[in-house]
């Protein structure tokens, strides 16, 4: 690990350690089984986890999600694990930087994984995310298998650059 990366971790856990929150204990990813096992946890009354990656004592969440039984975990990335883990325990993907021909053949991946892994692909969405105002390219992303397409707004400082920004935005794509 980078030695600033290491730095940020255990500046986090110096913090996070002196109090009840959620809180990773080694900066590495989660596995299968540990993203399987919090799922199934967070949409109960009270969550425990003391898990390889993350750690936390009895905790309750407050406002409880409107999905049920719990939010969708919508997994990025393009690499061939990263479908594998979409298929065994997500419940969507989550690409970024793609084109449509990369959501089309993430698609079919899916898909495959799906039939080899008895699961229904309508349980996978696909989200991308961070795209430009760009009418003709949410339509091919959409066409090429997207269930939907997060437009990025630029950055302003007011309320009201923001708004036009997300006036202009709407004539754009709707």
């Amino acid at each position: 690990m980078r030695p600033e990366k290491q730095f940020l971790v255990d500046e986090v856990n110096a913090h996070l350690d002196k109090s009840d929150y959620v809180f990773v204990t080694d900066y590495q990813r989660a596995t299968v089984p540990d993203i399987a096992d919090l799922r199934s946890k967070l949409a109960k009354e009270e969550a425990e986890f003391h898990g390889k990656y993350y750690n936390f004592t009895p905790v309750k969440m407050y406002p409880k999600p409107i999905q049920k039984p719990h939010p969708p975990i919508l997994i990025g990335g393009m690499a061939k694990r990263v479908f594998n883990r979409i298929v065994e325990v997500g419940d969507g993907w989550l690409p970024n930087r793609v084109t449509p021909k990369e959501i089309q053949n993430g698609k079919s991946k899916i898909e495959s994984l799906c039939v080899e892994n008895n699961r229904s692909v309508s349980e996978i969405s696909i989200t991308v995310y961070g795209q430009p105002a760009d009418k003709q390219l949410i339509t091919d992303f959409i066409n090429a298998g997207a269930d939907r397409v997060v437009v990025s707004p630029q950055y302003y400082e007011t309320e009201k650059e923001m708004n036009n920004e997300l006036e202009e935005i709407a004539q754009l794509v709707l």
